[in-house]
């Protein structure tokens, strides 16, 4: 299915606001939400917007969030408005402890939480090490938490 774009003005990609971008956002798509965290540099208009509208719609979901970085103010802010059932299939990310309501989702086995050390989330095209050892561990909260470190020569 290819995804549905907004037309362009006079060639130009348009400024949509936070509620009109999220109508692009369909079921099962992938959304990648970068920031500094703590509630700076963070895309809290987006998220929230998104949140607003599957509260009113049900849609877009079974969606799937990578968040590098610990997004929030360890309460409601950061990915937390998207922790409603049905909203999020799984989340990928660095750090969950600035975004409570997503791991309280996981905890009842409501979607799957991946942690991956935000070192290898911000630089997804960098070639393995060849002494790399990655270890995978699923916990029986629903979390795969992925720690990798350096093999012993």
């Amino acid at each position: 299915m290819k995804p549905v774009k907004p037309l362009r003005i006079n060639g130009r990609v348009p400024v949509l606001s936070a509620q009109e971008a999220v109508n692009y956002i369909p079921d099962e798509a992938t959304l990648c939400v970068l920031g500094a965290g703590g509630g700076i540099l963070e895309a809290t208009t987006l998220i929230t917007a998104l949140a607003d509208k599957y509260k009113q719609t049900q849609t877009p979901r079974n969606l799937s969030i990578i968040s590098p970085t610990g997004l929030g103010d360890r309460a409601d802010r950061g990915i937390s408005p998207l922790a409603q059932e049905g909203l999020v299939k799984w989340a990928l990310c660095g750090h969950w402890g600035q975004s409570p309501r997503i791991s309280e989702l996981a905890e009842q086995i409501k979607l799957l939480l991946i942690t991956i050390h935000k070192v290898y989330l911000h630089k997804p095209y960098a070639p393995p090490q060849p002494t790399s050892l990655v270890l995978l561990v699923i916990l029986a909260s629903g979390h795969l938490s992925i720690h990798a470190s350096k093999a012993a020569n």
